[in-house]
């Protein structure tokens, strides 16, 4: 049986509900990524993947969408 990985990432620039609702959406379209959940007041994603997911994937969503990636608690 897999394990679920777990992540808690930190991300910068986000002011409203719609920054974490785009921040989600860019973070759930990553291969093996299966729940996300951004919290706007603490600046963070958690993020539950199937598979490991290199930082950098996420570094490369986030920043896609127009945030800062702050690295990963």
């Amino acid at each position: 049986m897999k394990q679920k990985q777990k992540y808690l990432l930190l991300i910068e620039g986000m002011s409203d509900a719609h920054c974490a609702r785009h921040v989600e959406n860019a973070l759930s379209e990553i291969s093996n990524v299966k729940k996300c959940v951004v919290t706007l007041e603490k600046g963070t994603a958690l993020v539950e993947a199937d598979a490991p997911v290199a930082a950098e994937q996420f570094a490369d969503a986030i920043v896609e969408a127009g945030y800062v990636f702050a690295g990963i608690k």
